[in-house]
């Protein structure tokens, strides 16, 4: 299809109005250079406490293609991107982040797959310059164990960069997660997908805003949205506990009923108590966790609410609806 497609690039952003500037130049450099693309900016505000909102909004006065919308308080970077991905109307959208670490230059390669006939488009890091070795090592871990565990296959080191065509984000749009893994999500919908691999560049200013109790909680809502696995943890270490019990129930009754003493087993006992009590204690763990989100899903609260919008959201909308 050689007629003019409509293009969104979305990026949320939480307290970048240093990086705002310089990621606006970047983008808007290489879309111009695509003249057979309609495109947009879409940047979600994700409660920013510094001017985000300001920047984004002076920015929108000089730059026509710019939109924006700001969230109430700071909900996440998983559902910022929802935020953004439920007020789409283009024939596809480019997800990455504003501070360059997801490179722009790859946009145009992002489109020519997508125009080749891919409806997932996604980025897979390679490397990260300059990133620390905890980092690297607890990233490695986490897509080692979800790629064992997890109900849907999860490519490792997939990024939240990436493309998706209107069949597929409208897709997206119907699963209402209280507990948002988008990658794995994007994952999930089954539509024809390539992959595009790349260096993560330095952040272009700032530090990171993932701290490691967000990555945490973000890996702990990965693991109970894709997979099953921890309900099932305490079956073999109980049925090991079960036939070691009755092994070692039998042996001190045969050494009775021989030898006529019965074995004084104080510490045996307390490691046999504590060992199991630890097991019986993680079980509950996993389960309350499961739990929890039942309890959170069943609630049904909105994922996010709109504070204020920037520009017309709608000036973009598919080349379809145009025709």
């Amino acid at each position: 299809d050689s007629s003019p497609k409509s293009i969104t690039i979305l990026a949320p952003c939480f307290n970048e109005e240093e990086a705002l500037p310089s990621f606006l130049e970047h983008v808007e450099g290489i879309l111009a250079a695509l003249p057979e693309i309609n495109w947009s900016i879409l940047l979600v505000d994700d409660g920013s406490s510094d001017r985000t909102w300001q920047v984004i909004g002076e920015m929108a006065k000089k730059h026509p293609h710019l939109r924006g919308l700001s969230l109430s308080r700071n909900f996440g970077h998983q559902t910022a991107l929802t935020a953004g991905i439920d007020h789409l109307t283009t024939d596809a959208v480019i997800m990455l982040d504003c501070d360059l670490q997801h490179p722009p230059e790859l946009i145009p390669l992002f489109i020519e797959k997508w125009r080749a006939g891919a409806k997932i488009v996604s980025a897979v890091r390679q490397e990260t310059e300059q990133v620390g070795w905890f980092k690297e090592v607890t990233s490695r871990g986490f897509y080692g164990l979800i790629g064992k565990i997890s109900d849907t296959p999860i490519t490792p080191n997939v990024a939240d960069f990436c493309l998706l065509d209107r069949t597929a984000y409208i897709a997206l749009r119907q699963m209402r997660e209280q507990h948002r893994f988008v990658r794995g999500m994007i994952a999930s919908l089954g539509f024809q997908r390539e992959f595009i691999p790349f260096v993560a560049k330095p952040r272009v200013s700032g530090a990171s805003k993932y701290s490691f109790r967000k990555m945490f909680r973000m890996a702990r809502h990965a693991i109970t949205s894709f997979s099953s696995a921890p309900l099932r943890l305490g079956i073999f270490p109980g049925i090991a506990a079960m036939i070691f019990g009755m092994l070692y129930g039998t042996y001190i009754l045969l050494r009775y009923m021989i030898v006529g003493d019965l074995i004084p087993g104080w510490a045996s006992l307390m490691v046999v108590v504590l060992t199991l009590g630890g097991f019986q204690l993680l079980g509950l763990g996993v389960i309350g966790e499961y739990i929890g989100n039942i309890y959170e899903q069943t609630k049904s609260r909105p994922l996010y609410f709109l504070k204020g919008t920037i520009g017309d959201l709608d000036s973009n909308s598919s080349s379809e609806e145009s025709a």
